[in-house]
This record gives structure tokens, sequence and C-alpha cells, in this order.
């Protein structure tokens, strides 16, 4: 770990984690599997899995392709994740409609279904552009 990197007492981190330099992390704050959080970042809302997030209070900006390739994820799986933060990144949705447009749309896959809880369970909010 950095340095400069902040984690409070009772944080658990897993194996194989890299927190970038001035990376702050609030408290009871998510950050889903498979995503990449940029340097520099507040992150004071709940991280989407499977997506990149940056900006100086965090925002979800696109899907973790490369991260989801290397780790193993099939086509069909990338291509439903990616259809699915699609959906939930935009603003003119709200996250319910949202919700409910992944569940017309997209596919019965574990990783979606993990995705809609994630969101659905979420007391903080969800970091969106």
């Amino acid at each position: 770990m950095h340095p400069n990197a902040i984690v409070s007492e009772h944080a658990s981190i897993s194996q194989e984690v890299e927190i970038d330099p001035y990376t702050i992390v609030d408290s009871h704050v998510r950050v889903g599997a498979f995503s990449f959080v940029a340097a520099v970042v507040l992150v004071n809302k709940d991280v989407l899995p499977y997506t990149i997030a940056d900006g100086q209070w965090v925002s979800s900006r696109a899907v973790n392709k490369v991260g989801l390739k290397r780790a193993g994820f099939s086509q069909k799986e990338r291509l439903y994740i990616d259809w699915a933060v699609r959906i939930l990144l935009k603003l003119s949705l709200t996250v319910e409609l949202a919700l409910e447009s992944i569940a017309s749309e997209c596919g019965p896959d574990p990783h979606i279904e993990h995705l809609t809880h994630f969101v659905s369970t979420s007391e903080r909010g969800i970091a969106r552009k």
C-alpha cells in the first residue's frame, strides 16, 4: 500500500489489492467487485462493480473491460455487464427505472444479479456521472 493511502481501523482489504496514493474512501462505502478506482479520488458513494471510477468526487465512468477480460469473463458476460452498466449510468433514468430496464433487457446472468443486488442494497447511493 502506498504511504499516502489512508485506511481506517477495522477496514478489510483483500489480497492483491492496490490502493493508489491520495485515495480516500469514506466510512460505510462499498467498492464493487472487479472495479478500478483512479488515484486522487474521494470515494463518498458506492462504486459500481465491474466499473472504472474517477473524478474528484467518485463517479463510475465505464466498464472495466480490460479487468474483466483478464479475470476470464466470457465475451457474453462482458456484453451483458456493459449493457447493464450503460443503463445504470444514464442520468435520464432514476436508479429504480434503470433497474427495471436491466431486468427486462439483460438476460439472466449471475453477474447482472450481483450488480443489481449491489445497487438495490446501496445505503450511500451509487457513484454515477
